[in-house]
């Protein structure tokens, strides 16, 4: 606006300085200039005035949007903090829980190793014990196996002798004439 002004002025003021010597014609024309410059400078003037608050309303459009990006990245980073706390606590839990679990796995491995150790020399013990057992067993089977054998031996030489007198007798019987 100050520039349009100065302007004005400054063609006022040549205008004023040889007014005495121009004719009306040259007045009426230089007005008719001075006022086609006037309206132009005016129109130029509202143009920029319009870019200039299209670009200010851009401009806080931007600052707005890149607060509103600055908001969020800071909620984002709160939360991501917030997250990392969470899981470095849940690591520090399961830390002390999987030290407590190895602590008792080792107790735990060494009760069932002692175990292990008395069942095995128990089963080693109980397994020479049935060993000697079956070994009694199977002796003493032998002997009965070797008795009843025997005595089924006797009893069939008896059988067989006497059906071989049981035989002669009938032989003879058959010899024998029968009397009626």
């Amino acid at each position: 606006m100050r520039y349009l002004f100065s302007l004005l002025l400054l063609f006022f003021l040549v205008s004023c300085a040889n007014w005495q010597t121009r004719s009306s014609d040259q007045v009426i024309a230089e007005r008719a200039l001075i006022q086609r410059k006037t309206a132009l400078l005016e129109r130029e003037n509202q143009i920029l005035r319009d870019e200039n608050l299209e670009l200010t309303r851009q401009i806080e459009h931007a600052k707005a949007e890149v607060e509103k990006q600055k908001a969020s990245f800071l909620a984002q980073e709160d939360k991501q903090a917030a997250k990392m706390k969470t899981l470095e606590t849940q690591i520090t839990n399961l830390t002390e829980k999987i030290k407590i679990l190895e602590s008792d796995s080792v107790g735990k491995i060494r009760r069932l190793t002692q175990l292990n150790e008395q069942l095995t020399q128990k089963a080693n013990e109980t397994q020479k014990k049935l060993q000697d057992e079956l070994s009694d067993a199977q002796q003493k089977a032998a002997k009965e196996r070797e008795k009843l054998t025997k005595e089924a031996a006797e009893k069939q030489f008896a059988q067989e002798k006497e059906l071989e007198l049981l035989r002669r007798e009938l032989s003879e019987l058959k010899n024998k004439p029968q009397t009626p």
